[in-house]
């Protein structure tokens, strides 16, 4: 979000707040995705901030997703969401793994590969096929293409263009950030392929330690897990039900 709100005129109208040690944020043309306005590091110590919090996304009319990580949020914190009209409205699951160099040989007719500057059109077209998203916001995610510790990854099946993934690392730590398959070719090991494609990768770039989410008891945690991925926690996701729009998390 912060290269997106890099971006000239910053198109997406993206806003970035820190409220203690939690991090709000925001986009103001993207009201219904959770992954644009959600709060991350939310603890006991922002319980005091939730009035000024909540603010930042009701006055420009959004619904903000607040993440509720075991060890961070006790019982204060979401007694005092309940109190300002958020309400518990999902779960996601964060896995884990060690990067071990190893890519194990992908299903009859799947290859992922590194996607070249040539590629990168096609990259974001499959990527976006497979999350149903419009391809018009494409272009706000060109700048992964060459910035430094974002990693692109294309899968094809006979050749042609299938599925998408991305791999972001910083400071040994290696992160799955998202990965689709176009629905035409979904069931043919495409998600298999790019996810032990990212673990070997990681491994060649020097990641100590490998994260990734989903939402939880997906086929995408099964993925996982499959791979040897291990579930580290489960995140609840509150939103708040004095903002517009319906949740979808």
């Amino acid at each position: 979000m912060s290269g997106i709100m890099q971006l000239e005129g910053n198109p997406s109208g993206i806003g970035i707040k820190r409220f203690g040690e939690a991090t709000a944020l925001r986009s103001q043309k993207a009201p219904g995705n959770t992954w644009f306005n959600r709060v991350i590091g939310l603890s006991e110590h922002e319980a005091d901030q939730l009035d000024e919090l909540l603010q930042f996304y009701r006055g420009v009319g959004l619904r903000g997703y607040l993440e509720l990580t075991p060890g961070l949020a006790a019982e204060e914190l979401p007694r005092r969401l309940s109190e300002r009209g958020a309400y518990h409205c999902g779960f996601h699951a964060v896995t884990w793994g060690t990067p071990t160099p190893e890519n194990r040989a992908p299903a009859p007719g799947v290859q992922v590969r590194p996607v070249s500057q040539s590629e990168v059109d096609v990259f974001l077209a499959v990527l976006l096929e497979g999350f149903g998203a419009p391809a018009t916001i494409a272009t706000n995610m060109k700048f992964w293409y060459g910035a430094p510790g974002w990693h692109l990854y294309l899968a094809t099946v006979d050749g042609v263009p299938a599925g998408g993934a991305v791999l972001y690392e910083d400071d040994g730590i290696g992160y799955m950030a998202t990965a689709s398959t176009i629905p035409a070719m979904r069931g043919r090991g495409c998600q298999t392929a790019l996810l032990n494609c990212r673990i070997a990768e990681a491994a060649r770039h020097g990641c100590e330690l490998l994260m990734a989410q989903c939402a939880f008891g997906s086929v995408s945690q099964q993925n996982m897990q499959r791979v040897g991925m291990e579930m580290a926690y489960t995140k609840a996701i509150w939103t708040d039900a004095a903002a517009p729009g319906q949740a979808h998390v």
